[in-house]
Parts: structure tokens; C-alpha cells; sequence
């Protein structure tokens, strides 16, 4: 990491937000549909990286719902476990992972802008100009942990 890092009270900031992300709906299917809307219409080619590119319907839906709702849980999940050995296994094995899906380096800057713009729609005012800052610290160290012997 280049010395980035977050404070306690930015941590604790950054927790009390992600609860009341979560409280918009506890199955993150809210919010992540509305981030991979948002991820598609900046780079659509990125479908292509998913296993449910091919499906259609409902079963695009139900794919497309699981891996949705799972990037907004990692994320609180992160910043829940802040600090821990585990947190930082769990990334740095999750980075691992998304070698194996062909994920490289400069999409993580675009689930990044996405996950931005889809807090900004969903969370308004509340989603400040100081807290925005705080939220792309923390997802850089959180792509650091996950690039961490995954990448070059």
C-alpha cells in the first residue's frame, strides 16, 4: 500500500454509513442492481467477464442478483472487520479470485466510479463531499488488499 490509510473516527463514519446503506435493503439487491446498471453503461464490454453474460430473463436476473448483492455485503462486511487479519486475508483471497475471472487492473477503477455514482443516487445529501473522499480511501485500500500478490 502507499501509506494511504483510514482513522478510527473516518472507520467508524464510514460503518455507521454502510449501515444505513444497508437499511435501503438488507439484501443489497437495491443497491447492487443499480451499480452494475452502472458499471454496463460505462463499460459494457464487462458483461462479457460475468457467467451469467449468456442468460436472459430470469435467470439473468437471479445470477445477476447474487453477484449484485455480494459486492455491496463485501463491502460492508470490509468495513465492519476493519483492521483484522482476516479482513485483510479475506481481500487479498478475493483479489485471488477475481484473477481467475480475467478481472484486470483498470476495472477496478470502474466498479470504483460505479459504486460511487450509485451511493451519490442512493444516499443523496447524505453521501457528502468529505465522506466521498473517506469512501474512495477506503476502496483503494480495499483494491491494494485485493491486487496484493495478484497483480502486477
Amino acid at each position: 500500500m502507499d501509506g494511504t490509510s483510514l482513522t478510527n473516527d473516518q472507520v467508524t463514519k464510514l460503518q455507521a454509513f454502510m449501515d444505513k446503506v444497508g437499511a435501503l435493503d438488507p439484501t443489497y439487491n437495491t443497491q447492487g442492481f443499480l451499480c452494475f446498471e452502472k458499471i454496463f453503461a460505462i463499460a459494457p464490454e464487462a458483461l462479457q467477464l460475468y457467467p451469467f453474460k449468456d442468460d436472459s430473463g430470469d435467470e439473468y436476473k437471479s445470477k445477476l442478483s447474487k453477484h449484485a448483492s455480494g459486492l455491496f455485503r463485501t463491502l460492508h462486511k470490509g468495513i465492519k472487520g476493519w483492521g483484522t487479519k482476516e479482513n485483510d486475508e479475506f481481500f487479498t483471497q478475493l483479489g485471488s479470485r477475481h484473477v481467475g475471472y480475467s478481472v484486470i487492473v483498470p476495472h477496478f477503477e470502474i466498479v470504483g466510479m460505479a459504486i460511487v455514482e450509485t451511493l451519490q443516487d442512493l444516499m443523496k445529501a447524505k453521501f457528502s463531499p468529505e465522506l466521498q473522499d473517506v469512501w474512495k480511501t477506503y476502496y483503494t485500500i480495499i483494491v491494494d488488499k485485493m491486487q496484493k500478490g495478484n497483480y502486477y
